[in-house]
C-alpha cells in the first residue's frame, strides 16, 4: 500500500523497539486508540488520534486533520498533559512499567491498594 501511495520513503515498519527511546526522538505519533499515546504524552510528543480513544480531546491531542498534522504536529499543552497524567495515576492506573525493576511496579501497586484500604 505504501508504494501505491508513493510513501515508501516516508514509512518504516519496525517492531520490538524500545518505545521511550523512539518517543523522545519522534516529531509526532499517529494512533487509533493505543496506550502508546499515553507514553507519547509523557515524552511530550504531539499525538493525532484516528479512532475513538478516551484521551482524544483538544489540548491533549491534535484536532487538525491528518494532512495538517503531518506538516505541523504542533506542541502538546504541557499543563493539561500533566493534569491528565496526574488524574490517570490517581484514578485509573497504577504507575508501573516493563522497563523498570519489578519491585518498583509492585511497590506502587501495594501503595495503591493501601490507599484504597484494600489491604
Amino acid at each position: 500500500k505504501a508504494a501505491e501511495l508513493n510513501l515508501t520513503c516516508r514509512i518504516e515498519y519496525i517492531h520490538d523497539q524500545h518505545l521511550p527511546t523512539l518517543l523522545k526522538a519522534c516529531k509526532g505519533v499517529v494512533t487509533i486508540n493505543s496506550t502508546t499515546a499515553l507514553q507519547a504524552f509523557y515524552h511530550r510528543a504531539p499525538v493525532k488520534v484516528l479512532g475513538d480513544a478516551f484521551f482524544d480531546m483538544p489540548g491533549l491531542t491534535c484536532v487538525k486533520p491528518l494532512n495538517e498534522f503531518w506538516l505541523d504536529p504542533g506542541v502538546s499543552n504541557e499543563t493539561f498533559t500533566d493534569q491528565f497524567k496526574a488524574y490517570l495515576l490517581d484514578h485509573g492506573q497504577i504507575n508501573g512499567s516493563f522497563y523498570t525493576e519489578l519491585y518498583m511496579t509492585v511497590n506502587n501497586l501495594i501503595a495503591h491498594l493501601k490507599k484504597l484500604r484494600a489491604i
